[in-house]
């Protein structure tokens, strides 16, 4: 996109009755919203900003590459938007062609309707248009152990239709996939591998399925933060329901966990890999791509970032992976509901060859 854009959203010029009734309920909204003391509200009655440009690196401008990616743009997201609604712990995303939307999921249960805003290619701002809870079967909101999402992608999303996008959320303590409305309700649940479905096999429950992703070829593939417990420490496996699997050495067989997986154009799959073993240690946040042709040789894998806090980078908990257009992607951090961290919102492409 060229110049500044809002996908969907944003008022008209016009000056018609409509337009001045939506613009004065937008503002006299936030403005109750202030007064109230942020009183969480459902959904905004109309699209907020919700974020600040931020500087990811001292050495890395907008438009700036860095290993095998160029930087399109950083953001921090609020905590809490003007109009109250809470921002935080988002697990991953993912982008809606044809509503112009990019979804976020929250490990407590709930999606985000973001809108980004662009100025000739440069993510510059972020929208929210909405909040949806994920439901149960029976329609209630999911709660507790049954609330912890984490990854996510979307079907039938870059079809033309709209309003018959479908999407797929993984969950951790209660290892499932299963399948939703935009507007969160439930549709249904994939049939895991039989090694998947008992939390006694991850090496612990907050260690499950972290990611999911859609092929064209395989359909779901999913994986565990960690490796199973009674599979080799040192080696990632990805599985699908299909029962094709496929295994990988991560960068770190100690500390390296899959947060996120993401299709590339060709197929080829991109791993989001975190690296950390407690917070005495550096962190870093890895972005690869690996072939999908048989079991990926270690020569394969390419690392197309790698970024580390102790080089400079001012990363967070990075979980999220989303492609937007072509060879561009978002990227999302998990503040973990924790003061001292930040929800940060990166957009960059892959830069052809």
């Amino acid at each position: 996109m060229n110049k500044k854009s809002v996908p969907r959203f944003g008022f008209s010029s016009k000056s018609d009755n409509r337009d001045v009734t939506v613009i004065y309920t937008c503002t006299t909204h936030l403005i109750l919203a202030f007064i109230v003391f942020l009183i969480p509200v459902q959904n905004p009655e109309c699209a907020e900003s919700i974020a600040v440009p931020f500087r990811i690196s001292a050495g890395l401008d907008n438009g700036g590459q860095f290993m095998s990616i160029r930087l399109l743009g950083v953001l921090r997201l609020a905590n809490v938007s003007a109009s109250g609604i809470r921002i935080g712990e988002l697990s991953d995303l993912a982008w809606d062609a044809d509503e112009q939307l990019l979804y976020a999921v929250s490990d407590q249960g709930y999606l985000l309707h973001l809108q980004p805003v662009f100025d000739n290619d440069i993510l510059v701002d972020v929208l929210l248009s909405g909040k949806h809870d994920l439901q149960s079967s029976s329609g209630s909101r999911l709660q507790g152990d049954d609330a912890d999402s984490e990854g996510l992608d979307i079907s039938h999303g870059n079809n033309g239709i709209h309003g018959d996008s479908e999407l797929t959320v993984s969950f951790e303590v209660k290892p499932r996939i299963e399948r939703y409305t935009p507007s969160g309700k439930f549709l249904g649940s994939y049939t895991l591998p039989a090694e998947l479905v008992s939390i006694g096999n991850y090496q612990s429950r907050n260690k499950a399925l972290e990611s999911v992703t859609i092929h064209p070829q395989y359909g779901i593939i999913t994986a565990p933060e960690r490796p199973l417990i009674n599979t080799d420490a040192g080696t990632f496996t990805l599985y699908s329901p299909q029962g094709a699997t496929w295994t990988y050495t991560p960068l770190n067989p100690v500390d390296s966990a899959i947060t996120s997986l993401e299709m590339q154009s060709d197929g080829d799959l991109m791993v989001l890999e975190r690296i950390y073993s407690n917070r005495f240690s550096s962190y870093s946040v890895a972005i690869r791509e690996l072939p999908l042709s048989g079991q990926i040789n270690r020569s394969e894998i390419t690392t197309l970032a790698l970024f580390k806090r102790d080089e400079g980078f001012l990363i967070d908990n990075f979980e999220g992976l989303s492609r937007h257009t072509d060879n561009r992607f978002f990227m999302v951090s998990d503040d973990n509901n924790n003061f001292f961290q930040q929800t940060l919102l990166m957009y960059f492409e892959i830069p052809d060859p």
